[in-house]
């Protein structure tokens, strides 16, 4: 990978780093490095600038500010004390946003649940953090509602669901009307105990895709940290900028990226309640936003929107996220004029993450953390130890299991989960010498040469660990072969995982096709023949669905769970499933008769 700016363009980025490094202050546990002071800082260099826009108006630091003041006493009132729990489940807003700074300020925790959590997952998220009082708007009281008695059994004796914008909710008497008390309380700065770096902010839960949902520590420290950074060297923002974010605040993109870095850098933004790739650049225009925060699968949405004029005329010059594919990277970054898209790779859990820095296309640039990328077994989805029992380096280029050092001298603390023992399973101890501790993150990365960069290594995502699977001897990464899949003209999301087949060694490839809008029915000669000509025959699909739709978290990550079960069994699959026939090296359908052969041992692979 080559860097087509050169040295020039790279000694430019250094300048950069080298003359904004001293804004990002130095904190530490005991520092009053809060979600908090961030806000009055503002408040104080700027009380009456727009800190956030909506399409029902505006809002000043100052008035924010008093929004979140409410919370805090309301909060206060309802007898909530530092260290509980406050569950909040709201749909991006204002509001939303002053609750963060409100919970958090009186050193209560957020609990940043997810909004389109219902029934068991939604009880398992507001018990396993032992919410005090629940903060909610109307979609999610209506899904408490459904299960109003078990959500009680969850949450502590004499908890509270606060609801705004529905006005009375009859039927329970825990159910509070919060737009009655929030006008009631004080705007003053709340009277309530020191909240320092160490404190705990937040808890974000992870995304649920293999499991139910885990709920990471967030402190005070870290978003800080967070914010700053992303400030600094993620937006670049300054405070005539403007950031467009649509991404979900229960999220840590959306939340820490793109609303820490605005409320660091004192820019304002402009919130949508949810993401629309129609709406995106019309928008962007109309509110001035010239900074985009993303998730990959919003921009190969908008790819897949027809091109507009506006497409070039757009503000936005700088796009801040992670998870955008190496396949549609450089035409993203071309269609909207973009001159900067710095992808980064973190974990909510992780104690170190990795930045593009210095705007290298198709990487997720460097890392400050002390990290190592090691051999891994797809069979197990674990680092593999050698014969003396210590874990092996992958030569460069080639990809590993990324692992952070855990030390006294960290960079940043692992704080884990508020489940110690979920804690200690994300920790490979005694890795390449007795007594060591290190953070294990399942994802797989490789060193990749960008040019000229200084000597500092940088790095590309590969995949999740548990999403790669082996076949012909060969270790295949979903990730990389979605990404092939993609470019095919009638697919629009891939979803790839590896299936088991009785009589093979290791797991064959399956894809969970959705099409494009008007691609008309797959074209399987069409297919099969791209497939053969792009893919390396191990990683060919063996089997494929062709699905209307592929189910998505609130965060537009793929749900393997249900597709990965369901597996090539006809009885199953109510879709079109086909198979690649091993002889005519074409897709043939899946039924009855042929999933018996199979299972007989006799797929002829």
């Amino acid at each position: 990978m080559t860097e087509p700016r050169g040295k020039r363009a790279a000694e430019r980025e250094m300048r950069y780093v080298q003359a904004n490094r001293d804004r990002v202050p130095i904190v530490g546990p005991n520092d009053p490095a809060t979600i908090a002071s961030l806000i009055d800082a503002q408040v104080a260099l700027r009380p009456d600038a727009i800190t956030l826009v909506t399409h029902d108006g505006e809002t000043t630091w100052r008035e924010f500010q008093k929004l979140a003041n409410r919370v805090s006493n309301l909060l206060l009132a309802r007898g909530v004390a530092k260290g509980d729990a406050v569950a909040l489940n709201m749909d991006n807003s204002v509001l939303f946003l002053a609750c963060v700074v409100g919970i958090s300020r009186i050193g209560a925790v957020v609990g940043l649940i997810n909004t389109n959590l219902v029934g068991a997952p939604l009880i398992h998220c507001v018990g396993q953090i032992e919410a005090r009082v629940s903060m909610v708007d109307g979609r999610a009281l209506a899904a408490i509602a459904a299960c109003a008695d078990e959500y009680r059994k969850a949450v502590p004796e004499g908890a509270e669901v606060v609801h705004f914008g529905v006005g009375q909710a009859p039927g329970h008497d825990w159910f509070v009307d919060g737009d009655a008390l929030l006008a009631a309380a004080s705007d003053e700065l709340p009277v309530c105990e020191p909240v320092l770096g160490r404190d705990w902010a937040l808890y974000i839960f992870t995304s649920g895709t293999t499991g139910l949902p885990k709920a990471t520590i967030i402190t005070h420290q870290k978003f800080y940290y967070g914010a700053a950074g992303n400030a600094v060297f993620g937006l670049r923002a300054r405070p005539h900028d403007r950031v467009y974010n649509c991404l979900p605040l229960y999220h840590g993109t959306g939340l820490m990226v793109g609303w820490g870095g605005c409320i660091f850098a004192g820019c304002s933004m402009f919130l949508r309640p949810k993401f629309s790739a129609s709406a995106l650049i019309r928008e962007a225009n109309q509110f001035n936003c010239n900074i985009l925060v993303y998730i990959g699968e919003l921009c190969r949405y908008l790819l897949s929107t027809p091109e507009d004029p506006l497409d070039r005329k757009t503000r936005i010059t700088r796009a801040v996220g992670n998870g955008l594919r190496p396949d549609i990277w450089k035409p993203f970054k071309k269609r909207f004029g973009l001159r900067r898209i710095t992808e980064f790779w973190g974990a909510s859990e992780a104690n170190g993450g990795f930045m593009n820095v210095f705007n290298k296309d198709e990487t997720i640039g460097m890392t400050g953390a002390t990290c190592r990328l090691v051999d891994y077994s797809t069979e197990d989805a674990t680092a593999v130890r050698g014969a003396d029992g210590f874990l092996k380096l992958v030569p460069q280029g080639e990809p590993g299991l990324l692992l952070f050092e855990v030390s006294p001298t960290s960079a940043t603390s692992f704080d884990g989960y508020k489940n110690k023992e979920q804690s200690e399973t994300k920790l490979i101890r005694d890795a390449f010498e007795p007594g060591d501790c290190w953070f294990n993150s399942g994802d797989l990365l490789r060193q990749v040469d960008v040019g000229f960069a200084f000597d500092i290594p940088h790095y590309q995502f590969v995949d999740r660990l548990g999403d790669t699977y082996r076949w012909k001897a060969e270790n295949v990464s979903t990730n990389e072969v979605a990404e092939v899949l993609c470019q095919f003209d009638q697919i629009d999301i891939a979803c790839v995982y590896g299936v088991a087949v009785p009589g093979t060694d290791g797991k064959a490839g399956m894809a969970a096709l959705a099409l494009a809008a008007d691609a008309g029915p797959l074209d399987l000669d069409r297919f099969a023949h791209y497939v053969e000509g792009t893919l390396a025959h191990y990683a060919r699909p063996v089997f494929i669905r062709v699905s209307e739709g592929l189910e998505l978290t609130g965060t537009h990550k793929l749900v393997k769970t249900r597709v990965v079960e369901e597996g090539f069994d006809p009885a199953k699959v109510t879709e079109p499933l086909f198979m690649l026939d091993p002889k005519t090296r074409r897709y043939v359908p899946v039924d009855a008769a042929r999933f018996a052969e199979i299972m007989a041992g006799r797929s002829g692979y």
